[in-house]
Order: C-alpha cells, then sequence, then structure tokens
C-alpha cells in the first residue's frame, strides 16, 4: 500500500459527512465516530468507518461484505471495544448507507444510534 493510500484512511476532511460521539453511540468514553463513502463499481455501498480514541488513537474499519473489518490504525481494537464496534455497524448497516446516500440526514442517524446505545453499552 502506498503511503498516500494510508494517509486517505485518515485524512479529517474525508470523514466530515459525520461526526458522531460516545454520547450517541454507546461506545467507549470520548471514542468519536466518523463515516465516509468510498468509491466503487461493485453494486453495492463500501464504505469506512472512523473510531478516534482520545488515549487509544485511531482505528478504520472496512464494510463491503457481512463484517466489519479493521485495515488501518494505531488503536488495534479487540475485547470488549471491538465487540462493540462490530454490533454497532452491524445494527445499523443499512442506515449508515442510507445516511451515506443522503436519503436520511446526521439527526436522523443520531436518533438511531440513542435506540440502539442501550445495547452497544451493556456488552
Amino acid at each position: 500500500m502506498k503511503l498516500t493510500e494510508i494517509q486517505e484512511y485518515f485524512e479529517s476532511s474525508l470523514y466530515e459527512m459525520s461526526n458522531f460521539g460516545s454520547d450517541f453511540t454507546g461506545l467507549t468514553s470520548g471514542t468519536k465516530l466518523w463515516i465516509r463513502t468510498e468509491p466503487t463499481e461493485l453494486p453495492h455501498t463500501k464504505y469506512r468507518v472512523k473510531f478516534d480514541h482520545p488515549q487509544n488513537g485511531s482505528a478504520v474499519f472496512a464494510l463491503w461484505g457481512d463484517e466489519p473489518i479493521q485495515v488501518a490504525g494505531d488503536w488495534k481494537v479487540s475485547g470488549k471495544d471491538l465487540k462493540k464496534i462490530t454490533a454497532l455497524i452491524n445494527a445499523l448497516h443499512n442506515e449508515l448507507r442510507s445516511h451515506i446516500d443522503g436519503t436520511i440526514d446526521s439527526g436522523e442517524l443520531s436518533m438511531l444510534f440513542q435506540q440502539i446505545k442501550p445495547d452497544i453499552e451493556e456488552i
């Protein structure tokens, strides 16, 4: 992978479509979630989700199949954090795609996060 490709994983301006804090998502306190689309010629939407944590750094997950996979980051997500992130992405997969497509706005996505937040926090 080229250095420019690696930088694209973390370039904040590419993720400005969304910024949801842990107060919305139920993730570890201080974590921020960012969403971006990926250019693709495949018949389904492909996107990345970046998580920034004040102590742990950043982790980028990609989803273009059934399961999110970590593709970059100095925060090597494991344990409960990994279970929470996977559950969050899987629970809101269609909604995240709708947000990217512009079908629902950030306010609507925030409300959806609030509905599943208790389940994510319990993991």
